[in-house]
């Protein structure tokens, strides 16, 4: 189609369909739109690039058809006019299986799009529309893909396909580690999962998956689950609204503290135990307010506390030899009972000497406990 030249002026009277952030797309007739560019698209715009997408026939792919000059000067183009919505707007409400028709109609138009070498650059949910009329998908604001020489078609349409299955996945729900209702069900299910990861790798292997293979696995575990025949999403999001709203405060789970939480507590009661035997630092730690809960002790291990205890008390002769079974290193006893009777043991009478012995058992004694 030959070059169409407008003015300004026409193009202010012509009923604005849209507006994003790179143009302003006017209905020019019953079949044509003008997707006309400001300044950040003008800036976008790849001329080389935008030249080898014009006229480019896909029945999914709608590209540019002729160059539109706006007082003289290149600024728009002209593409095929869609009636329809979002499809994200309405995906839920849509029959599967005409959903799944068009898909397998996207995925066919895709290998014809990989035929040319074309590369999807910049899809999103805005680009993907629904034709009511037709009941087909049709995906708009192609004026940016890219045609590439350099890649196979197979490469070609693994990328693509790639692009417009995360598109597909997220609109529907049912993208892996999505936080939606359908999605967490859907995991809880091992074939699905199966089935998932082989609709993740068989593309590393050169195959593909149709998006509708998920679609049908989804509606066998639902129709299965709940002895119900399913027609669209919709009908699966109202049956995980209403299991959610039955379930009672008894069904949910109480937090209870784990067992990493309470090795935590272990490891910081051992840390301030072992501080306590540096000289200085135990009375700075009985100065401070308490540093750390309480241990919860289980009764087993209360009875195993108290049977100890008992077993100190009587092999320490009620008490005369405690310190000996409570973790004091039995030289350090014997120093300390030798300057109290005035009697230093022999060999030991340098009372520097004296001074570094202790001062190395008590770092033997940390080290064995760190």
């Amino acid at each position: 189609m030959e070059d169409l030249d407008i003015s300004s002026e026409e193009l202010k009277k012509m009923h604005q369909l849209g507006r994003g952030a790179c143009s302003i797309v006017y209905q020019y007739d019953e079949n044509l739109v003008i997707k006309a560019l400001n300044e950040k698209g003008l800036e976008m715009h790849n001329e080389e690039e935008f030249s080898n997408l014009i006229g480019i026939e896909n029945d999914t792919f709608i590209f540019p058809q002729s160059r539109v000059k706006i007082d003289g000067k290149f600024q728009a183009y002209t593409m095929e006019y869609v009636e329809g919505t979002k499809l994200d707007e309405n995906i839920e409400q849509i029959q599967i299986q005409k959903l799944k028709l068009a898909i397998k109609k996207v995925e066919n138009d895709l290998v014809k799009l990989a035929s040319d070498k074309i590369l999807i650059k910049d899809l999103n949910q805005g680009s993907i529309m629904w034709d009511a009329q037709k009941e087909d998908i049709k995906i708009i604001d192609t004026d940016f893909f890219e045609k590439n020489e350099n890649i196979t078609e197979k490469q070609c349409y693994a990328a693509n396909i790639n692009s417009f299955n995360n598109i597909l996945e997220m609109e529907l729900g049912i993208l892996n580690g999505q936080e939606t209702k359908l999605s967490k069900y859907l995991q809880k299910n091992e074939e699905y999962n199966k089935l998932y990861r082989k609709y993740l790798i068989s593309p590393l292997n050169g195959k593909n998956i149709s998006i509708t293979e998920l679609l049908d696995k989804a509606v066998e575990i639902f129709e299965n689950d709940f002895e119900i025949t399913i027609n669209n999403i919709e009908q699966i999001q109202e049956i995980l609204n209403e299991r959610t709203e039955n379930i009672t405060t008894d069904e949910i789970p109480l937090y209870q503290s784990t067992n990493t939480e309470q090795n935590k507590l272990d490891i910081k009661q051992k840390i301030i135990e072992i501080l306590r035997k540096i000289p200085g630092i135990n009375k700075l730690i009985s100065k401070q307010p308490k540093l750390l809960p309480e241990k919860t002790l289980t009764a087993e291990e209360i009875n195993n506390q108290n049977r100890h205890n008992q077993f100190v008390e009587r092999i320490s002769d009620n008490g005369k030899y405690r310190n000996i079974f409570l973790g004091q290193p039995v030289k350090s006893i014997e120093i300390e009972k030798a300057k109290q009777k005035n009697k230093e043991p022999y060999a030991m009478s340098d009372k520097d000497k004296i001074e570094q012995m202790k001062n190395k058992m008590d770092e033997k004694s940390l080290e064995e406990d760190l």
